[in-house]
C-alpha cells in the first residue's frame, strides 16, 4: 500500500554539493546529517552530552549555541558527513587529495557562512532523494493502477 515511500528512504544515499566559493571545480560528496546518518548523529549526541549548561541569557545563550553547534559539525562533518571532494587545491593550486585529517584542516579555515552553506544542504533531506518527489496526485494515480 505504501511501497512510494521506500524510494524517500535516504539513510546510506550521497550527493554532491559544489562549492564554487572555494574554487571554480571545488564540490564535496556529503552524506545527510540526520538520524538517517547513524555516526553523524551518535556524535552530535555525544557533544551535546559532554557540554554543560550555562546559565546565559536567553539571546546570548542562542547565539553561543549556534556557534557550538557550528564548532561541533567542523569535527564532525570531516569524520562522519564528507565522503570525498573534488576540485579542492592548495596554496600552490595543487590537486589535494581527499582524506578525513585533510578534510579537517579544511573545516577548520572555511568561513562560517560557507560551513553553514554545506550544513544547509545536509540538513535537507530531501537533497538526497534519488528523484523528486512526486506529486499527490501522481502518487494517487500510481495507487490506483
Amino acid at each position: 500500500m505504501f511501497e512510494y515511500l521506500k524510494a524517500r528512504d535516504i539513510t546510506g544515499k550521497t550527493k554532491w554539493l559544489d562549492l564554487p566559493a572555494i574554487t571554480d571545480k571545488a564540490r564535496l560528496l556529503l552524506s545527510p546529517a540526520s538520524e538517517s546518518n547513524n555516526s553523524y548523529y551518535n556524535g552530535v549526541l555525544k557533544f551535546a552530552a559532554s557540554r554543560s549548561r550555562q546559565q546565559l541569557p536567553a539571546h546570548v545563550a542562542e547565539r553561543n549555541e549556534m556557534n557550538q553547534n557550528r564548532s561541533d559539525d567542523r569535527v564532525l562533518y570531516p569524520k562522519y558527513i564528507v565522503k570525498g571532494w573534488e576540485g579542492i587545491i592548495d596554496d600552490q593550486k595543487v590537486d589535494v587529495p581527499f582524506s578525513q585529517e585533510v578534510c579537517l584542516e579544511l573545516f577548520d579555515v572555511l568561513p562560517d557562512w560557507i560551513v553553514d552553506q554545506v550544513r544547509v544542504f545536509c540538513m535537507t533531506s530531501a537533497n538526497f532523494l534519488d528523484q523528486e518527489v512526486p506529486s499527490d496526485e501522481a502518487v494517487a494515480e500510481t495507487a490506483k493502477k
